[in-house]
């Protein structure tokens, strides 16, 4: 049975005594009906209060009631506020909330969020004969602007009809005009105001990117927030049921299983946000793909399971089973390596380390990335997100310098002597730190800068690719180099130099000194040559 929606606003004086003014609250009633079958129906009547620009009560006597067509003033306000209505009962619709007496009113009112733009209404007897009221002029072009003829007979649509046309290009134009107003919000006002499709899950996924109401912390890391693009990414790629009713444990099974069979797109875009995947659909359906290593994998499912925890807490999902059943080793084979391994040679050598600090690369970006590389080496073995925070600052103390350090990971802040090739770097700029450019941009130059040096060492390693045959794998260093490689490379330098482990932690913020062994061998591999020659065998 075919419907369509059918609406009529007016106003009219609420009837009550003992007024001695004469005066009486005016009203606004909106009958909601519809067409079935060609005969209308009405399905709900509403009354909601004229309020003026001032969101104060609009009282009238009855003469004056009767007399409303000609206070102008009065008529123009009635017009806006019913723009107002066709906004609110598309926001409700659009939020699926009740349109009652209540929501009605606090939506037309309270939640017109950014205010409707004024606009050009057309009111004259012939659009009285198809309009309840007035209509912007826009409606009124397209519902004139077109021959309405029955798609059967090709004679031109009873008034009916027509009726009904006039009254779906109305709503039609609100809804448009609404949308419009959404897109202009960014994605924090969107969750906030409850602009997203709360039945599809990955709109749903997207709320882990807001801020908590009670203290205005982000709900999730910065460093977990790629797991929405690996979503998307499976979004386009498989076509997986998006209806947050089928979000169930066989839903993340096949997500878990897809990352593993196929990897994850190398195309990475810039400025992601919850609700501008669309146009980077085509991009990642194309892009090359690259297999996981499982530490990669494992730091995925781990966000995942904070990810479904919060949607939980925030009741956004009606999925219930606690996350923490989601375990990556049960998605990968007992021949992959899933022993955690921090590769120690992903570092410079002391004399890699010593051609990179004192070359000129005759490049500004290139001479900026080694001095950051620099900075966040012997500043402290910075993380990635370390050098970019604010607290990274720089102080003259006696005529040397020192860094002050926020390690985000354990919260702990630290000062370390500016030292080495670090103090060049500090002098250079003016004793003041530079200005940073873009991790993008950061880890393009440093692999320039390697492959410019020569970097042709050969770095053996277990292989912890998923489905790997072999069980190591050669790399080379200049392939492979990046800020990450600040941190190790620290440790290697002060072990080099007889620093302690206890000494080394002081200067990396480790909380213990047996996270060293991950980083460092007992014996490096250049106090293993140097017994062999005390002995007289090197």
């Amino acid at each position: 049975m075919e419907q369509s929606s059918k609406k009529k606003i007016y106003l009219f004086l609420k009837q009550y005594e003992g007024k001695k003014d004469g005066k009486q609250q005016l009203m606004i009633r909106v009958k909601l009906g519809s067409i079935s079958l060609g005969k209308k129906k009405v399905d709900r009547i509403i009354d909601i209060k004229m309020l003026d620009a001032n969101e104060e009560k609009v009282k009238l006597t009855k003469a004056e009631f009767q007399n409303r067509l000609n206070d102008h003033e009065l008529m123009q306000r009635f017009y806006e506020v019913i723009g107002l209505i066709n906004h609110a009962i598309i926001r409700l619709n659009f939020e699926r909330k009740k349109i009652n007496p209540k929501n009605l009113f606090e939506y037309t009112y309270k939640h017109q969020d950014p205010i409707p733009e004024t606009e050009e209404l057309i009111d004259n007897e012939e659009v009285r004969k198809f309009f309840d009221n007035p209509v912007p002029k826009q409606v009124w072009d397209t519902f004139t602007s077109e021959v309405h003829l029955d798609e059967i007979t090709g004679e031109p649509v009873l008034y009916d009809e027509l009726e009904d046309i006039a009254n779906w290009i109305e709503g039609s134009y609100y809804e448009e005009k609404h949308q419009k107003e959404i897109e202009k919000l960014d994605y924090l006002e969107r969750y906030e105001k409850g602009y997203y499709d709360k039945e599809n899950i990955f709109d749903c996924f997207g709320f882990c990117w807001t801020r908590d109401k009670l203290n205005n912390d982000l709900l999730i890391a910065d460093s977990y927030k790629s797991l929405l693009l690996r979503l998307h990414d499976y979004r386009y790629n498989a076509n997986p049921p998006e209806h947050i009713k089928h979000f169930n444990d066989e839903w993340i099974h096949e997500f878990l299983k897809f990352l593993v069979q196929n990897g994850y797109a190398k195309y990475r875009p810039r400025n992601y946000k919850p609700f501008n995947f669309e146009q980077y659909k085509i991009k990642l359906i194309n892009s090359e793909r690259e297999g996981y290593r499982f530490a990669g994998f494992s730091k995925i499912v781990k966000h995942l399971r904070r990810y479904i925890f919060l949607l939980q807490k925030y009741n956004i999902i009606p999925y219930e089973r606690n996350p923490n059943f989601i375990d990556a080793k049960d998605y990968v084979s007992r021949k992959d390596i899933t022993t955690p391994y921090t590769r120690r040679e992903h570092s410079l050598t002391l004399e890699e380390f010593d051609i990179f600090c004192k070359t000129d690369y005759d490049n500004i970006q290139a001479n900026l990335a080694r001095d950051m590389f620099i900075i966040a080496c012997l500043g402290g073995g910075f993380r990635g997100e370390e050098l970019y925070n604010h607290e990274l600052t720089i102080e003259k103390r006696d005529s040397r310098y020192l860094l002050h350090i926020y390690h985000s990971k354990t919260s702990f802040l630290n000062i370390n002597p500016v030292f080495g090739y670090l103090e060049v770097v500090v002098k250079r700029h003016n004793g003041e730190l530079p200005t940073f450019m873009p991790i993008d941009e950061f880890r393009k130059e440093l692999t320039e800068i390697a492959s410019k040096l020569n970097f042709n060492r050969i770095i053996i390693s277990p292989n912890t690719l998923l489905g790997a045959k072999k069980k190591t794998e050669r790399l080379v260093l200049k392939d492979i180099f990046n800020v990450y490689f600040a941190r190790k490379t620290l440790v290697r330098f002060l072990d080099a130099h007889g620093f302690s482990d206890n000494e080394i932690i002081e200067f990396t913020a480790h909380t213990k000194t047996e996270t060293l062994n991950h980083y460092k061998p007992k014996l490096s591999l250049v106090k293993k040559q140097d017994i062999l020659s005390d002995k007289g065998i090197w």
